[in-house]
């Protein structure tokens, strides 16, 4: 069974690593208990899951929520200065209640799409 399997591998792939990279790589395959490094290779590269993510939609998320924190910055500051809250400051705070809650969904919709 063994060599039916090597028989049917006919794909054969390089690759250039460090000494110190080589050194990992062989104690990564001694700590998984792999034969050989081929074979710690193929699990590595085909059985894993791939993370991707949407970094463009993170940038902007990020954007958002500096926004937001400047935003309740100028408005704490201009509480503690006069004590008094102001109806455009009431404004802005349900706004960015608003704001919060579509980048909390998205960060739920990026971790959903993530594996265990």
């Amino acid at each position: 069974m063994e060599q039916e399997k090597r028989q049917n591998r006919t794909v054969n792939v390089k690759v250039r690593l460090t000494e110190d990279e080589y050194d990992y790589l062989q104690y990564r395959q001694k700590l998984m208990g792999a034969r050989s490094i081929s074979e710690y290779l193929r699990y590595a590269a085909i059985s894993k899951q791939i993370q991707v993510t949407d970094k463009e939609l993170l940038k902007k998320m990020s954007m958002d929520v500096s926004g937001i924190r400047n935003s309740l910055n100028q408005i704490a500051k201009r509480l503690n200065a006069t004590g008094q809250r102001y109806e455009d400051d009431l404004r802005t705070i349900a706004e960015t209640k608003g704001e919060l809650e579509q980048i909390w969904q998205s960060l739920q919709s990026i971790l959903s799409n993530q594996p265990l």
